[in-house]
């Protein structure tokens, strides 16, 4: 159950830092050289973008992305 001052600093702040490095799209995430951190970034990537899509329709808050 949300509550009144309900904010969302965590995922604000990991959007930031995702857009800050770069990786804000799906062409500079495949041209990360080492597989393992290419991996790890793209579900960074594809879990921010879920959550936000979730976290959008369901608490009716502007998408950060």
């Amino acid at each position: 159950m949300l509550t009144a001052g309900y904010t969302r600093y965590n995922f604000t702040s990991a959007v930031r830092h995702v857009e800050a490095l770069g990786y804000s799209d799906q062409k500079t995430l495949a041209r990360i050289p080492d597989e393992k951190d290419k991996s790890l970034a793209a579900f960074t990537y594809w879990y921010l973008g879920s959550c936000d899509g979730f976290q959008s329709v369901l608490h009716r808050l502007q998408p950060a992305l």
